[in-house]
């Protein structure tokens, strides 16, 4: 997998000799102008690798750009679009940018001949509205809402406030409850989603189709 790539770059370099390690540079030093927080939350989102199908999301995390991997890999501006993972030799660049965010990530492996390509995946409207709907829980006897709100999908529960749904991969996304795998049905429409949060597991919604 590319993301567990990207981190086995990180741990490789962790775990080589002190000696080896301070012969070797982690970090790159900066050439040129920093992103601002605008230009950071621009490069936000979900990018995958055409060939594999592989995803990678993109969040920032404590003002920081990071790979959702694990605790999150760091990601150390160059410049604007240029990064290096944060103790490791990986770099990437964000390039092609159209309606205000990156088309792609070249991802830079030490000793890689070809940059790993990720395709930038953006949600239409109508994408999202394919998930916009009520579900309910017959074990819980309750029903969440799903609603597209700003042109991102949030999870509506009484007495609670919205709840971003981010994408993590195709009918998959995480949100600050747990992570909602939605299912389909024969003629590939939403039908229902999957919650699982700390110890509950495969918490079933079904689609009200009314």
């Amino acid at each position: 997998m590319l993301t567990r790539r990207v981190a086995d770059i990180y741990l490789a370099d962790q775990l080589k000799p002190e000696s080896v390690r301070e012969g070797k540079p982690t970090a790159t030093a900066s050439t040129g102008e920093k992103p601002t927080e605008q230009e950071l939350a621009s490069k936000v989102g979900v990018y995958t690798e055409r060939k594999s199908g592989e995803t990678v999301r993109i969040e920032i995390k404590e003002g920081k750009l990071t790979v959702a991997v694990g605790e999150g890999l760091t990601l150390v501006p160059v410049t604007k679009d240029r990064f290096h993972v944060l103790h490791s030799m990986a770099k990437l660049t964000f390039d092609g940018v159209a309606n205000g965010h990156p088309q792609r990530i070249l991802v830079f492996d030490e000793g890689a001949k070809e940059p790993t390509v990720l395709e930038y995946v953006a949600a239409t409207r109508a994408h999202l509205a394919e998930y916009a709907g009520v579900y309910y829980s017959e074990e819980l006897d309750t029903r969440y809402t799903i609603v597209v709100k700003d042109d991102k999908l949030a999870l509506r529960r009484r007495k609670f406030e919205d709840t971003a749904l981010v994408p993590s991969s195709a009918d998959e996304f995480t949100t600050n409850i747990g992570s909602i795998k939605f299912s389909r049905d024969a003629q590939k429409r939403v039908s229902g989603f999957e919650l699982n949060s700390g110890r509950v597991r495969h918490l079933r919604f079904v689609k009200d189709s009314r």
